[in-house]
């Protein structure tokens, strides 16, 4: 009987070895990416650089930086983890790794007897210690998938990390960005506030000399305190800015560690040189990790087609036991068994996961192709936004001058008796307005570049 098991074993070691399922077939997607950018006009000065952040010249802007990718909270989760990736693959790793155990047992009986002569006790002490071994041999290539799978688990988690440390690097520029545009709008705000008290002043001492009416003054006091009442939203949108980069470091609001120099928004860098489409799948993390998420998909069904085929085990074990302690390494046992396990009837429930992993497949294959759409839209449109944003800003810049000229002669009529105040207050309103559209143009510019930027990805975290 023993020779038949044997026997068994090798005939399906014989034949089982060769039919390995070997790495699966990645699903085709190659050529989903366009050949370039369309709608868009590229006139790239430099190349473009994966610490992208660096090219707004500010050191101050790159400790901020450094600060996040160190303490940001969202990134240290990302890395836990990775870690946590990095254990399981580990595990997964050992699954086809020959399993030894050690046991070892003491126990103690005892039995009464009833005799003629009395009562006897017996009391008897045993020990063993034995060692048992087992191994799967991996001969459809299960464990291996599932190492696969592991392996590219713990890539996939590090492309996360890189998706989340790309998030929190823009999300810092951005903030840092608010607080620069509060601050220069304080600027012009406060400058505003000092032309119109001047004009408040003079339209009073005109009052006094019957040369400007009462209405006069109170349209311009209405304007000064409009001013001051947008200085105060100003000082808000800084403060709740300052409160916000203070959560991208990792830190409670108006922590003192946290002290904003710089006053004025920066240069607009060189445009960079975007490339081609198709160098998104390097660049971008998000791309690279939906990569990955199909290639997992890959490997778990080529494990749920193993499941479906035999398993082979190999088994022995080697036992030592006695009464005596000190006779315990005289009496051993010794068992070696190779055993075959061959589904037969599960209710489909094989079956059943290979159409679920397939379908995970299709998924996954479609959330590349989504992924790979919003990132060509991103990259398109932050340029779009950037070319229209300069054109506007050109625009607004044209009007601001006309309307400064406007103002000139409005006050000239005014002071010699042509007109009333009404064309001057309105032509300095104007004026104002512009000053400020002009700013929020320039930041909102400046925010294109750090969208482009950040949909062109990059590969930079250590």
């Amino acid at each position: 009987m023993k020779k038949q098991i044997y026997i068994a074993g090798i005939l399906s070691v014989l034949l089982l070895t060769g039919c390995h399922t070997g790495e699966p077939e990645l699903t085709e997607i190659a050529g989903f990416m366009p050949e370039q950018y369309s709608g868009v006009t590229q006139q790239a000065n430099v190349e473009f650089q994966d610490k992208w952040w660096q090219e707004f010249g500010s050191e101050e802007l790159n400790n901020l930086v450094a600060s996040a990718l160190s303490d940001n909270l969202s990134i240290e989760q990302a890395w836990a983890r990775l870690k946590q990736a990095k254990a399981a693959e580990l595990k997964i790793n050992s699954a086809d790794d020959l399993q030894v155990d050690l046991s070892a047992g003491a126990g103690t009986s005892r039995s009464r007897s009833q005799a003629a002569a009395g009562t006897t006790e017996n009391t008897t002490d045993s020990y063993s210690l034995g060692l048992a071994a087992a191994y799967e041999l991996d001969l459809w290539g299960r464990i291996d998938s599932q190492k696969q799978a592991a392996l590219l688990s713990v890539q996939a988690s590090r492309e996360s990390v890189d998706a989340a440390a790309t998030t929190v690097v823009a999300e810092i520029v951005q903030t840092w960005l608010d607080i620069l545009a509060s601050r220069e709008q304080k600027s012009i705000l406060n400058k505003q506030l000092e032309t119109n008290k001047s004009y408040l002043e003079l339209l009073e001492l005109r009052f006094n000399m019957s040369s400007s009416s009462s209405l006069d003054v109170l349209r311009q006091r209405q304007t000064v305190e409009q001013v001051k009442a947008a200085l105060i939203l100003a000082e808000s949108s800084e403060k709740v800015a300052q409160n916000k980069l203070a959560a991208l470091l990792g830190k409670m609001p108006g922590s003192d560690e946290i002290a904003i120099k710089t006053e004025a928004l920066p240069q607009v860098p060189d445009t960079p040189d975007t490339g081609i489409p198709s160098q998104l799948l390097i660049r971008r993390p998000d791309l690279r990790l939906a990569m990955v998420n199909i290639k997992i998909a890959n490997w778990n069904l080529s494990e749920a087609k193993a499941d479906k085929l035999p398993a082979f085990k190999l088994t022995a074990s080697y036992k030592y036991g006695d009464d005596e302690l000190e006779s315990l390494f005289d009496n051993w046992i010794m068992n070696l068994a190779a055993n075959l396990t061959v589904p037969l009837l599960d209710g489909n429930r094989r079956e059943a996961e290979i159409s679920r992993v397939q379908a995970v497949i299709e998924e996954k294959t479609s959330a590349y192709k989504q992924t790979a759409i919003a990132a060509i839209t991103e990259v398109t449109n932050a340029m779009l936004q950037e070319q229209y944003q300069q054109k506007n800003i050109d625009v607004v810049t044209a009007q601001l001058e006309l309307a400064r000229q406007a103002l000139k002669q409005a006050e000239y009529q005014y002071f010699n008796g042509a007109q009333d105040y009404l064309s001057t207050l309105s032509e300095l309103i104007k004026v104002q307005a512009l000053e400020l559209e002009i700013l929020s143009r320039q930041k909102n510019l400046l925010q294109y570049r750090t969208a482009l930027y950040r949909a062109l990805g990059g590969s930079w975290l250590e």
